[in-house]
């Protein structure tokens, strides 16, 4: 039936300032906040993920280094477990 008319925008262009991209201005911050070259270079590769690039495969621990380590956190999980079950009992 009726419709109000559309409100009439502004013509003040007092406020002239370019819309600023936060997201863009994040990454730049974390990018000159960066002070070693490794630092950068995790950066870099994270754009280069972003983009559809390859992950950078992390180095692979040897299993004469793995296995004492695998073995420390499996005794780990299982006195938590029995904790847990220690205190359900009590």
């Amino acid at each position: 039936m009726y419709h109000k008319p559309a409100p009439a925008k502004s013509t003040d262009m007092s406020d002239d300032e370019p819309d600023i991209d936060i997201e863009k201005l994040l990454k730049d911050v974390e990018l000159f906040g960066a002070t070693t070259w490794k630092d950068k270079n995790k950066i870099q590769n994270r754009k280069v993920v972003e983009l559809g690039g390859k992950a950078i495969k992390k180095q692979r621990t040897p299993l004469s280094v793995a296995i004492p380590a695998m073995k420390n956190q499996q005794k780990r999980e299982q006195k938590k477990i029995e904790e847990v079950c220690f205190s359900i009992i009590l």
